[in-house]
Parts: structure tokens; C-alpha cells; sequence
């Protein structure tokens, strides 16, 4: 990623935080348990994991796009790893 794309990314990121329920299940949590998911986008840092801002999704922007990217690649990874683990387990019994 160039370092203007990433400029522009962070032109879209929003200003303003929300309130959040701190009880409501992540996009990616919602997404690898199957349910459907939210709307919205939390927006989190590795030092700080309590949601700080909201991206509501339905407005389709550069860095919302470039999330969602992000977060589908992250699930694909999981359900490699999930048949990967699987496999294996069938090929341990089996022996």
C-alpha cells in the first residue's frame, strides 16, 4: 500500500467516537460464528481492544471498503485453518 493510499484511507476514518455496548459481539466474532452481521464496524487498537468508534458500513468508502477486505480475508484464514485442523484430526484417528 502506497503511502497516499493509505492518507487517503485515513481521511475517511471518523472523527467522532461513539458509545458502545461493550456486550454486543464483534463483526469478526459475528462472522465466524455465522451469524449475520452488523451494520456497523468497530474500530479497536491492539493497546486499547474496547471499541472506540463506529463505521456504519451501509456508507460505502474507501477505508470501509479496504476493512471489509481486511475482515473477509481474516474469516477465509480461519476457515482454512478450521478444515486444515479438521483434516488433520480424521488423518490422526485413522492411524
Amino acid at each position: 500500500m502506497s503511502q497516499n493510499e493509505l492518507i487517503d484511507l485515513l481521511k475517511d476514518l471518523p472523527i467522532q467516537s461513539s458509545l458502545l455496548s461493550s456486550k454486543e459481539p464483534s463483526r469478526t466474532e459475528q462472522l465466524v460464528r455465522g451469524m449475520p452481521p452488523s451494520t456497523s464496524l468497530y474500530l479497536t487498537t491492539i493497546a486499547d481492544p474496547k471499541p472506540k468508534q463506529v463505521i456504519n458500513i451501509s456508507t460505502q468508502t474507501p477505508f470501509v471498503k479496504y476493512l471489509q477486505e481486511r475482515m473477509e480475508n481474516q474469516v477465509d484464514t480461519i476457515e482454512m485453518i478450521k478444515k486444515d485442523d479438521i483434516k488433520k484430526r480424521k488423518l490422526d484417528d485413522s492411524h
